[in-house]
């Protein structure tokens, strides 16, 4: 953990500006069990603010996805927690401090045309190693699957088909992000980064776990990164969900 953040493509972190309510996101435990209410994100340059907060980010990124290129391949992704103490006269004191949950990749393999687009885990109570995978037709859509270490993938292991922490793929009103049973979690609304707008929304509709709404909000920024850096997936969409 750290008290502060690197500013990173000449943008500086914005001061905390609370006015006269904390941010929503206050004294957090930690708890990757604790349940984070429907919420929606919206990403603004280097900074994730939950809604209808517009002043105090609640996630933060290393690098402003619409402006990188292809020689960037790695944006850290912290969770900005944020602590309310009383002061000596009664007043309160809001302070925060960054979390760095997970490095989001972007690994173009030797003699591909196509790069792999990964999230490291560098918490024990994240999600683990993930990494965007295309379904195979005729189902529609990418799963966020356990990525498989060099040693694994060696020995020629594989992922199971049903083993994955999300599915996203385009419905009616833009991009949705299921869980392994077919629950809608997340709809991603507004502007997706592919015209240069630094600004996206992620709607998330049901209660999840903090360890699956971090999960979720930086698998969208890397899914974000994805669609600025190759376009919107042009797949023929299958019959199966």
């Amino acid at each position: 953990m750290s008290e502060t953040t690197i500013p990173n493509d000449s943008e500086p972190a914005p001061p905390p500006a609370f006015g006269n309510e904390p941010p929503t996101y206050r004294e957090q435990r930690d708890d990757p069990e604790e349940v984070v209410l429907p919420t929606a994100y919206t990403l603004h340059g280097r900074f994730v603010y939950a809604e209808p907060n517009s002043t105090s980010p609640v996630y933060e990124l290393s690098r402003v996805i619409h402006t990188q290129g292809p020689a960037t391949t790695n944006i850290e992704f912290q969770r900005l927690d944020y602590r309310v103490r009383t002061t000596t006269d009664g007043s309160p004191n809001v302070s925060h401090r960054g979390k760095h949950i997970y490095n989001l990749t972007r690994i173009t393999p030797i003699f591909e045309i196509n790069a792999d687009f990964s999230m490291d885990c560098l918490s024990r109570k994240g999600l683990g190693d993930v990494t965007l995978k295309k379904r195979s037709f005729p189902y529609s859509g990418y799963r966020a699957v356990k990525k498989l270490s060099d040693r694994e993938l060696e020995s020629g292991k594989k992922v199971a088909k049903n083993d994955y922490h999300f599915i996203v793929r385009e419905g009616n009103n833009g991009f949705e992000w299921s869980d392994a049973e077919g629950r809608v979690l997340a709809t991603q609304d507004g502007p997706s980064l592919r015209s240069g707008d630094d600004q996206g929304r992620l709607i998330v509709s049901v209660p999840l776990s903090r360890r699956m709404t971090d999960g979720l909000v930086a698998l969208w920024c890397l899914w974000l990164w994805r669609l600025h850096s190759t376009g919107a997936p042009r797949e023929k969409k299958g019959w199966k969900h």
